[in-house]
């Protein structure tokens, strides 16, 4: 809930800068998840520099056609795509990606056992997999921002803050574009699981090991940091 109450404020630009001091508590409490302190921090951003083009009538441009944008222009625009756009321009690619969107649910019919409909028969897998070890997901999160790139991760573990991604074909737009996603997780210091079709003959024992792997890296990293404390 406060995750996405913050994404919400985000877009009320100038209106919103009264509960600047309440976000800049919330992102310091130290019992919140990573992901609900980085909706809070891109909010804080959002209409901190929404407030600044109000004030000091900073001059930014649209992404595509290169209007000058108002405040309310950039703070939509930015809540939606973390990109600078006009409305006009914003209506357009709101339209592109719905469209895109569309399609990708059009191709989401197979069913998994908790009731996820999903791409793949391996996602499905992996559904089951994450369901009977009681590990919460998120399914193809519409948008979770990388270096200022709106990727789709086909799953997210917010209980350990990862990734995982199910590379499920073969053709060379589509490796170009696996290594493009992958290359921007490492960038950004993301944890993330590949796995492959090869995979499926023992696909929970591989999903679970990785995901070990990443729980006992951060349970070495906790206890280090008690010691120096």
């Amino acid at each position: 809930m406060r995750q996405y109450s913050a994404k919400a404020l985000g877009a009320f630009g100038t209106h919103a800068k009264d509960v600047l001091p309440d976000l800049r508590d919330l992102c310091k409490s130290p019992v919140e998840k990573d992901y609900v302190t980085r909706s809070v921090l891109a909010a804080g951003k959002t209409i901190r520099e929404a407030v600044r083009i109000a004030e000091e009538q900073a001059v930014h441009c649209c992404r595509r056609c290169g209007v000058k944008l108002a405040a309310d222009e950039y703070a939509r625009s930015q809540k939606a795509f973390q990109r600078p756009f006009c409305d006009h321009c914003f209506d357009e690619v709101f339209l592109d990606r719905r469209n895109f969107e569309t399609k990708v649910e059009l191709q989401k019919t197979i069913c998994a056992k908790d009731g996820t409909v999903v791409q793949s028969d391996g996602e499905r897998m992996i559904c089951e997999v994450l369901s009977a070890e009681g590990i919460q997901y998120r399914y193809d999160e519409r948008f979770r921002i990388l270096s200022g790139h709106a990727i789709r991760p086909d799953f997210y573990l917010p209980e350990f803050d990862v990734y995982v991604e199910y590379w499920g074909m073969d053709t060379a737009d589509y490796k170009i574009g696996m290594l493009k996603k992958q290359q921007l997780y490492q960038q950004q210091g993301k944890k993330l699981i590949s796995l492959y079709p090869d995979d499926k003959p023992h696909l929970c024992d591989i999903l679970l090991g990785k995901l070990a792997k990443f729980k006992y890296n951060e349970a070495v990293k906790h206890r280090r940091r008690e010691i120096s404390r």
